[in-house]
């Protein structure tokens, strides 16, 4: 799917929200399965490292989290699914465990309750979640929609009572 969270992720920089995309080789054409999309090598880890030291650099939790966050980057697996979830086991580093399993045939989007594929796209409007402290907002107003990481390098170990303060 296209214009996804898949492969993008927001965080906020010095002069407003940033978007980081990991690149995936084409697919010529054809739809492929998720697990089965690969990233694409180059030089785009660089930059997002240098954007993340950019916009988190002085953020409280930012020398805590950011060591184990790095390596991530700077060798990411072959396929994106594996990164996900690898970004997944980062954000337990705060006692968050995130609700996913695998299904173990196909599901239409949008068959189940429990199913949130198409409601967090960046396409869709989604609720807005309760304000937090950022850094930079002594320059720009509460930015939300951002990814995980915002929360991460914001609030530390507060990030689990946050998520759990709410329902989506």
């Amino acid at each position: 799917m296209k214009q996804s969270f898949r492969n993008r992720f927001d965080i906020a920089g010095v002069n407003g929200k940033i978007t980081l995309t990991i690149p995936v080789e084409g697919q010529n054409g054809n739809k492929v399965p998720f697990r089965e999309i690969k990233i694409a090598r180059g030089t785009w880890q660089k930059q997002h490292l240098r954007s993340l030291r950019a916009a988190y650099g002085r953020s409280p939790y930012f020398e805590h989290f950011y060591p184990e966050l790095e390596p991530l980057f700077l060798n990411p697996p072959e396929l994106l699914e594996t990164f996900n979830l690898e970004v997944l086991k980062w954000i337990s580093l705060c006692g968050y465990k995130p609700l996913h399993q695998y299904s173990s045939s196909y599901i239409d989007a949008g068959s189940d309750d429990r199913d949130f594929r198409n409601k967090f796209e960046p396409t869709s409007l989604w609720p807005g979640l309760p304000e937090y402290p950022q850094v930079f907002s002594d320059r720009h107003t509460y930015m939300d929609h951002l990814s995980s990481i915002d929360l991460m390098m914001n609030l530390g170990p507060a990030l689990n009572d946050y998520l759990r303060s709410f329902e989506i």
